[in-house]
């Protein structure tokens, strides 16, 4: 069995895909790829708004062969724990807060499986082919000055 790393980085604003490397092995999913990343983008922030601000993005793998694996992403650039990741201003230091979860009621968090975070299970037989939806929550009242802010999330396959 073998298990491999796809690797792709999930901009909030843009989408960049990385390919990784081979590694050792755990299930006998075979040659899983990320196909089309639908970025979490924010948009526009109302530093005002009373509510948080909830939008969603996608990941599609593929994989060949049967049996299971799992999807996670890490903390972001600009984080240090998955408690909330962070988004940086760009040609500045400050950074507004959001988090990325598996479901719409924004109450897990999706990462790596650890620091109270959870990953995507993967599992199928005869090729598997699903898309993941991310689900991004950004709090209400972040007191933060005009700007571009991204942060960019690391989506790994583990097969």
């Amino acid at each position: 069995m073998e298990l491999q790393r796809s690797l792709c980085s999930l901009l909030v604003l843009v989408t960049v895909m990385t390919i990784g490397t081979p590694s050792t092995a755990r299930a006998a999913l075979q040659n899983c790829t990320i196909g089309t990343v639908i970025p979490v983008a924010f948009g526009t922030y109302n530093v005002f708004a009373a509510t948080a601000l909830t939008v969603n993005g996608s990941i599609a793998v593929s994989c060949g062969g049967s049996g299971s694996g799992s999807v996670t992403l890490d903390k972001g650039q600009n984080s240090s724990s998955f408690v909330s990741r962070a988004m940086k201003r760009t040609g500045g230091a400050t950074l507004l807060t959001y988090n990325l979860y598996t479901d719409a009621a924004t109450t897990i968090v999706w990462g790596d499986g650890t620091g109270g975070s959870t990953t995507q299970t993967l599992s199928g037989n005869n090729n598997l082919s699903v898309t993941l939806t991310v689900f991004g929550k950004m709090g209400a009242g972040q007191d933060v000055p005009a700007g571009s802010y991204t942060d960019t999330v690391v989506i790994t396959v583990n097969f």
